[in-house]
């Protein structure tokens, strides 16, 4: 088992700053998500809402084939008037999403199948839009990294679903 405390909820969006990296799942690039974490970090330092946050964001959007675009996201309470680059603004849109609670020290695939399991067993489906092309059972996907002292002690999976509709 790699989850634990599964919900569905009820979440409010949100306004971020995010570095955006695009690019086919390998290794490297994974190892560029890390690296546009810590840039976003250190060039949001200078922001008001830095000093206050302690939960950082990565979203990943499975639009490419045998890839994806992750943001990393440092949510903001104001909008500046202007940010470095490459900084852009994100809005995550309220949704309905299921939740669990990654245990640290397991795979963050093995999270991700008990996942999905989980939500064809409630009888939802994950959110899916007409504008991105479908290469991953979870298209959607945000982890939510809560941080002390620029450490993560917890990683929070966030799915966006909908309710499936009977079929008759």
């Amino acid at each position: 088992m790699a989850i634990k405390s599964k919900r569905l909820e009820e979440w409010e969006g949100f306004t971020g700053i995010a570095v955006v990296q695009q690019g086919q799942e390998t290794e490297a690039f994974r190892s560029e998500i890390k690296l546009a974490f810590r840039q976003m970090l250190y060039l949001a330092q200078e922001l008001d809402d830095f000093s206050e946050q302690k939960e950082v964001y990565g979203i990943s959007i499975h639009n490419i084939e045998d890839g994806l675009t992750h943001y990393s996201v440092l949510p903001v309470e104001q909008k500046y008037p202007e940010l470095k680059e490459p900084l852009e603004w994100i809005e995550v849109p309220a949704h309905t999403y299921f939740v669990a609670e990654h245990i640290q020290g397991t795979d963050l695939n093995e999270s991700y199948h008990e996942m999905a399991e989980a939500i064809r067993e409630k009888k939802y489906k994950p959110y899916i839009t007409a504008n991105n092309p479908i290469f991953d059972p979870l298209p959607f996907k945000l982890e939510v990294y809560s941080r002390d002292d620029n450490q993560v002690v917890s990683v929070e999976i966030r799915i966006p679903v909908i309710k499936e509709l009977d079929r008759y």
